[in-house]
C-alpha cells in the first residue's frame, strides 16, 4: 500500500510544481494510484475512504479530463497529496489499529444485554510514566441477563511480530 501511496504522491508534487509538462501520463499516474488506493481501502472495510479513492480517480482520469485553470489543479493536486498522507497515517499507525480493534470489540457486545464497567485507557503512554490501572485489562463487561461480569484483552500485533494480526482473550471470573 505505501509503494502505491508513494508514487502517487510524486506524481502529485512534480504535478503541483510544474516539473512536467506531461499532463496526460501525470493523470494516468495519479488516477492508477487512487484505483489502487481505492480498491486497498475496501478490501480493508474503509468504506469511506474507498469512496474517496474512486472520486479521486474519476477527478483525475485523463480519458475525460476536467479543463481547470491551473492554479485550481495546483490546489487539488495538494490537497489531495495531504488527504492521502493522512489516510496513510491513520491506516497505518499501530496505536491507531489496536484503538480501532477495541471500538470493533465493544461493538461484539452491545447495550443493552452487555455493561461496560471498566475500560482501559492506556494514559501511560502519554504520560511516559507508569499507570498501575493500565495494566488492567481493556474492557470489564457484564451481562445483563445473568450478571456475570468478564474481562477482554485485546491485542494487535503487526507483521514485524512473531503473530500477526488481532486476536481477544476472554477471562471470566
Amino acid at each position: 500500500m505505501r509503494s502505491a501511496q508513494l508514487v502517487t504522491g510524486i506524481f502529485f508534487l512534480v504535478a503541483a510544481f510544474g516539473l512536467s509538462n506531461h499532463y496526460d501520463l501525470l493523470r494516468v499516474g495519479i488516477s492508477t494510484g487512487f484505483v489502487v488506493l481505492a480498491t486497498l481501502s475496501f478490501l480493508m472495510g474503509y468504506r469511506w475512504p474507498g469512496i474517496a479513492g474512486v472520486a479521486l480517480a474519476l477527478i483525475f482520469n485523463p480519458v475525460v479530463p476536467l479543463t481547470l485553470p491551473r492554479h485550481i489543479w495546483v490546489i487539488i493536486d495538494l490537497i489531495s497529496l495531504a488527504g492521502m498522507v493522512y489516510f496513510t497515517y491513520w491506516a497505518t499507525n499501530p496505536y491507531k489499529k489496536g484503538i480501532r480493534f477495541e471500538d470493533y470489540v465493544a461493538g461484539l457486545f452491545p447495550e443493552p444485554g452487555f455493561v461496560i464497567q471498566n475500560r482501559s485507557r492506556d494514559v501511560s503512554k502519554f504520560m511516559n510514566r507508569m499507570v498501575e490501572s493500565d495494566m488492567h485489562p481493556d474492557f470489564v463487561f457484564r451481562n445483563q441477563k445473568t450478571g456475570k461480569s468478564f474481562a477482554v484483552e485485546c491485542k494487535w500485533r503487526g507483521k514485524d511480530k512473531m503473530v500477526s494480526g488481532t486476536f481477544c482473550m476472554i477471562t471470566y471470573f
